[in-house]
């Protein structure tokens, strides 16, 4: 492989079959069997996508127009295109392309990149620009995460580098296992309190994973048994564990369609394995028993969100199979659908709340349904049909960003390229593809 994390690929392939979505009865909302075993406490609040707090256009600040393609080059599904560096600050990233001149030496600290990471930071109450920062790369997947106590990581397959607030390096964490030439098929998740960082990568036919303290950059490596798409909390990963998900990025996943299409183990079974440090792996939950058991997403380090293309539950990370019911299980209405590749799923770093974009059907081609295709480094949602945002103190969806219809095929939120909450759940942050939009979320009753 090259260092490239990966080729991020998207497809929406059209065909004559019909999607066969766990639809649920009985309810009159879009989001059916959303049922929490804590009783609700207050009506979900029901807003459209044009009522923002702010909205900055990126394509003013140096966002490359009408190239989208470019954009997808980034690993979309392990770096976050928009987030939180503290409570009063939001960053968007994206990638621009410079010329290269025909020879260089591969050595020379001085040399052109041909790509540059762009940060803008902006002020979350109002979205002033704050500061912006670019970095060189030979690679399209960069980005940057955010650290528990303020400033951020700024990440790339060369190394990793601890900055300030500000910007300014304050300390680099080297990588050159992951620039091996026999290194490939890296994945990496930050555990959503933002203190620890894990990259996965396999060398050979071995599979490492570097656990990465954000506050010093000290680090341990060893051999892991996750499949790429994980999830990490300050203590533990989580994965789906059966064999068939680790495919080659080429390989499309594909949800369950009526047809001549033969049914595959990969979309009828999933199973996903919990491993707390020093401790030996688990089973969690498989589909079975949970319908969504197919892809975790760590809300914090007690409760995990799972979810497949229909289906969404939250379960506890320390229980083990059976002990404990799902503490939230739900079923998509209406044809609509989940991204499992995009993380989809993003949770505030106090771990109080989480949202969750949802896609709308696939708009159809020459009056044929269009059939669902997703690939590694697909964003969260392509055809964004709403937000919600779950509240766990409540033990309710507090919150639905509708995207509000201008026409038969305009949206305000064309795409959802990236989403992210503030650190107090205060706040939700789209980029729908160059520009970000931010929107007040309600206050919680209870105590955080």
């Amino acid at each position: 492989m090259s260092q490239k994390l990966h080729c991020a690929a998207h497809a929406f392939l059209v065909c004559v079959l019909c999607l066969a979505v766990a639809s649920a009865t009985g309810s009159t909302s879009r989001i059916a069997e959303a049922a929490s075993l804590q009783a609700p406490t207050s009506v979900s609040q029901e807003v459209s996508s044009d009522q923002t707090l702010w909205r900055v256009d990126l394509h003013a600040l140096g966002y490359p127009p009408g190239d989208s393609q470019l954009q997808s080059r980034r690993a979309l599904e392990e770096f976050n295109t928009i987030d939180f560096v503290g409570e009063g600050v939001v960053a968007a990233t994206f990638i621009t392309q410079q010329a290269v001149p025909g020879a260089q030496r591969r050595d020379d600290p001085d040399r052109v990149r041909p790509y540059l990471l762009h940060a803008i930071f902006l002020d979350a109450a109002g979205g002033k620009v704050l500061n912006t920062l670019e970095w060189p790369s030979d690679d399209p997947n960069v980005g940057i995460f955010p650290r528990y106590a303020g400033g951020f990581l700024f990440v790339s397959t060369e190394h990793i580098v601890l900055c300030s607030a500000e910007g300014k390096p304050i300390k680099e964490l080297p990588l050159p296992q992951l620039r091996a030439t026999n290194a490939g098929h890296i994945g990496i998740a930050e555990s959503p309190s933002g203190k620890t960082l894990v990259v996965r990568f396999q060398q050979a036919d071995a599979t490492r994973c570097i656990h990465i303290d954000t506050e010093t950059l000290e680090f341990s490596e060893g051999p892991c048994a996750i499949s790429r798409l994980f999830s990490s909390s300050d203590g533990g990963m989580a994965a789906r564990s059966d064999k068939y998900y680790d495919r080659p990025e080429s390989s499309p996943v594909q949800p369950e369609v009526i047809g001549a299409v033969q049914k595959s183990q990969l979309d009828l079974f999933g199973s996903i394995e919990i491993q707390e440090q020093g401790k030996s792996a688990r089973k969690l939950c498989d589909t079975s028993g949970l319908a969504g058991c197919k892809v975790p997403q760590f809300i914090n380090n007690e409760m995990v969100a799972v979810f497949d293309w229909y289906a969404l539950g939250q379960i506890s990370a320390r229980g083990t199979v059976p002990s404990e019911p799902p503490k939230l299980q739900m079923k998509l209405a209406h044809h609509e659908w989940i991204d499992i590749v995009g993380r989809p799923v993003r949770a505030s770093s106090n771990g109080q709340r989480f949202a969750v974009a949802i896609n709308r059907p696939p708009p159809e081609l020459k009056g044929k349904k269009a059939a669902i295709h997703a690939f590694l480094g697909d964003m969260p949602a392509a055809y964004p049909s709403h937000v919600d945002v779950f509240d766990l103190p409540l033990g309710q969806w507090i919150y639905s960003l509708n995207n509000k219809t201008n026409g038969p095929s305009s949206h305000p939120l064309p795409q959802i390229w990236g989403l992210a909450l503030s650190p107090s759940g205060d706040k939700l942050v789209i980029d729908s593809g160059g520009v970000v939009q931010a929107y007040p979320l309600p206050s919680s009753t209870k105590q955080h």
